[in-house]
């Protein structure tokens, strides 16, 4: 209850920027459109071969290796997507935090002014998650616990970096060490997130599933399809809010942990309590 009571306060700070300045929403919703194309045409030949292509143990090493070899380069294409426009969020958000005016366009350039830098970091991204996910596949149960708490402290240490690479331009390697030196600096060592955006976006998702257990309760085809269709346009906005909302506490965040002091609208206790050393 304390880290749902954390994570309202700094969802409800992060709302209170974005409502000043709603086109930051486009960024998301621009990135959720580009990855859907993406993963629709990787899973065109994947329906085609009637979906016999999986990096199973008997397949041979070859077929390994090319398997391996798409799945790294649909990582790679995806967060590069998304970190792009994740970009475009956080130059957004930390222009506003500074008190400066901000365009669509503005984010925009921000994150092609250092493309080749999200890049780098996206390849970054690629490796570390086709790895974790290798170790997933291959340690079993026991593996599978330690992948996980090895990302959650992967996701700890690397999350400012975007912050650091659009505000301080710095290559994916710098960032990801300025990011942990900042976390370090204003946390100390060994830090952990304090706070979940999922617990806050679980409880908004119960209207979607009060949707389709009435669509479902009420006998009817059409009735159904009109339910199913309302949810998912309701966790689809949901989804492009909560992404937005993310992008402008990194902003949020990284601001305190650089100068110890809170943005307009943010409260330096609850940002200090939203990390917390091991």
């Amino acid at each position: 209850m304390t880290k749902f009571s954390r994570s309202w306060s700094l969802m409800r700070a992060s709302w209170q920027l974005l409502r000043e300045d709603k086109k930051l929403l486009c960024f998301p919703f621009l990135s959720g459109v580009c990855c859907l194309i993406v993963l629709g045409a990787a899973a065109v030949p994947a329906l085609l071969g009637g979906g016999e292509a999986s990096a199973e143990a008997d397949a041979s090493g070859a077929e390994q290796v090319i398997i391996y070899g798409v799945i790294f380069l649909l990582y790679f294409t995806c967060y590069l997507i998304i970190t792009f426009f994740n970009s475009a969020v956080v130059a957004s958000a930390a222009r506003r935090m500074q008190g400066e005016s901000t365009t669509l366009a503005d984010g925009f350039r921000a994150a092609f002014y250092c493309l080749h830098l999200i890049a780098g970091w996206a390849l970054v991204m690629a490796t570390v998650g086709l790895l974790l996910s290798v170790l997933e596949d291959r340690l079993g149960r026991v593996g599978k616990l330690f992948v996980w708490l090895l990302g959650l402290s992967w996701a700890a240490v690397s999350f400012l970096v975007v912050p650091v690479l659009v505000i301080e331009q710095r290559s994916p390697v710098a960032a990801l060490r300025g990011s942990a030196q900042l976390l370090k600096r204003a946390w100390g060592q060994g830090v952990l997130c304090n706070f979940n955006f999922g617990l806050v976006l679980l409880i908004f998702s119960l209207p979607a599933i009060l949707l389709l257990v009435v669509g479902a309760g009420i006998g009817s085809s059409t009735a159904l399809m009109v339910c199913v269709g309302s949810a998912i346009v309701y966790l689809l906005l949901l989804a492009i809010v909560h992404a937005t909302l993310r992008g402008v506490f990194q902003a949020a965040l990284y601001f305190y942990a650089r100068s110890g002091l809170a943005p307009e609208g943010f409260r330096a206790a609850t940002l200090r309590e939203a990390m917390s050393a091991k």
